[in-house]
């Protein structure tokens, strides 16, 4: 949908005064490419929400809203307190504050505004994308030792992304969801380590991806387990005929199952993705792809596992997606969106050991190159 300004800052208004009626809602912003004046026609909205329900943890969900869709990021009262949290840093930032009754948002901000850029703040930020980094190395040894190579694999991309997320943020740029493959690059070229790009390449199984392939991990291109779209239709279709399992979940678990199948997920993704396609960042388009789909098949997992009465255990993620059967089609598809088939598995050790190293040299660096940045 393409809007006026005029009309764009009404409707942010409107969609702020109806959050803003909630009793939960401590404090609104916006943030994201919006705010920083980088979005296009496919770009969600972010709108950071200060909840003081009393729930702990950070929840997401999509709204549309006379046309725009809002991804609405809730986030607890503690995080912007006395002690505002790293988790929260780049998005109150740059935050647009919208409602602020008593002050927390810009009382957080004007925090960030004198630490942000400190050399212990950026350690924190480093620390917790390497905490995260190790969490998907542990997860890689128990695939493995389960012999399930092609989960082992994509926990290997997604702990050599957290890692190199750090480079991101040193360099001065702000990583996300969305953030492109290009990010990397253009930090890796400013701290002269180019081969921890290449090797995060080599890692994501990147080689040979082209504009052909990358649409085909899109929408699918005929034949096998298909893209993302087919892959979100069967998923989404799965959870529908679940929907009674589905709600016997914890609540933080429904609401990240909802968010990451959520109709208005889809559209989002396939509109990004197809604008960095048209903008040649080919393996930026399949990386924010895959990043989309972890999520939703990970939620797939927890139903059809609670479905059975087991617990899900991520690390036997693409064993249990084969093992569905009945024709759902999910496992062919991630397979295809993951670049798994063909997986040659006496070469999955030597891709697991170079994450190993990459996020190993990461943590080893970090501090060097946060002194040098001065």
């Amino acid at each position: 949908m393409t809007v006026s300004a005029r009309e764009f800052r009404s409707i942010i208004n409107s969609f702020v005064d109806e959050l803003s009626r909630d009793e939960s809602v401590a404090s609104v912003g916006l943030f994201g490419s919006w705010v920083s004046y980088e979005a296009s026609g496919s770009n969600s909205i972010d709108v950071l929400v200060v909840d003081w329900s009393g729930r702990d943890y950070e929840c997401r969900e999509l709204r549309e809203y006379r046309g725009l869709v809002m991804d609405v990021d809730r986030v607890p009262l503690s995080w912007v307190g006395e002690m505002v949290s790293p988790e929260v840093d780049h998005k109150v930032h740059g935050a647009m504050i919208m409602h602020d009754p008593g002050g927390m948002l810009r009382r957080a901000q004007g925090f960030l505004e004198v630490n942000y850029r400190s050399p212990g703040r950026l350690e924190m930020r480093a620390e917790g994308c390497l905490s995260a980094a190790e969490m998907y190395l542990s997860r890689i040894s128990s695939a493995l030792s389960r012999g399930d190579h092609e989960t082992a694999c994509v926990f290997a991309e997604m702990g050599a992304a957290s890692a190199a997320l750090v480079l991101v943020d040193l360099a001065g740029l702000v990583p996300g969801v969305g953030s492109s493959v290009w990010d990397l690059r253009r930090a890796c070229e400013r701290f002269g380590v180019l081969d921890v790009y290449r090797d995060f390449l080599e890692i994501g199984r990147y080689g040979g991806v082209g504009v052909e392939e990358a649409s085909g991990v899109r929408g699918g291109a005929g034949g096998g387990g298909g893209g993302l779209e087919e892959v979100w239709g069967r998923v989404f279709q799965f959870l529908g005929e679940n929907s009674g399992v589905l709600s016997g979940l914890h609540e933080r678990l429904r609401v990240e199952v909802g968010y990451s199948a959520d109709p208005l997920m889809l559209g989002v993704a396939l509109g990004r993705s197809g604008e960095m396609l048209e903008g040649c960042d080919v393996v930026g388009a399949v990386s924010y792809l895959r990043g989309r789909l972890l999520p939703l098949l990970e939620g797939l997992g927890w139903v059809a596992s609670a479905k059975v009465g087991d617990r899900f255990d991520y690390t036997r993620l693409f064993r249990m997606l084969g093992g569905l059967g009945g024709g759902l089609g999910v496992y062919e598809g991630a397979l295809d969106v993951f670049g798994l088939r063909g997986l040659d598995e006496g070469a999955v050790g030597g891709l697991v050991e170079l994450t190993r190293g990459l996020v190993s040299r990461v943590r080893g660096e970090r501090l060097g190159l946060i002194a040098g940045l001065g």
